[in-house]
């Protein structure tokens, strides 16, 4: 659902209610996010300055931390086009913490830390 929410440009910022923690730490390269507020500027400033994007994953893999919690480690190579049709591209390592209640539709991320393993760079 993250990865919906953020690749497209018209998202409803009131969706990342569904699944984010009460709170949180997000580490982006962009800077700390730690309410939900700093996440809709996020998602209305650095998130939404691309006209497309879409990222694929590689490398996934998660562990149990007990109590329906779990660290997931995935890298993400990112492909945007900028609204002038620039197109441009990064890879990340992210490392999220998510807590998982089976009685809602879907798990919580309490935490992403970002390292830039390529950095943001046009490719034309």
């Amino acid at each position: 659902r993250w990865l919906e929410l953020v690749e497209t440009p018209d998202r409803d910022t009131e969706d990342f209610k569904q699944i984010i923690a009460d709170e949180i730490y997000f580490d982006f390269s962009s800077g700390a996010i730690k309410t939900f507020a700093d996440l809709v500027t996020w998602s209305n400033g650095p998130a939404s300055t691309v006209a497309y994007s879409k990222h694929d994953l590689s490398d996934f893999s998660f562990e149990s931390l007990g109590d329906n919690q779990y660290a997931l480690n995935v890298t993400m190579d990112w492909h945007g086009l900028r609204p002038d049709g620039k197109r441009m591209t990064a890879k990340t390592r992210h490392g999220w913490t998510v807590t998982d209640n089976p009685s809602e539709t879907f798990a919580r991320i309490k935490t992403i830390k970002v390292g830039i393993v390529e950095p943001f760079k046009m490719i034309d």
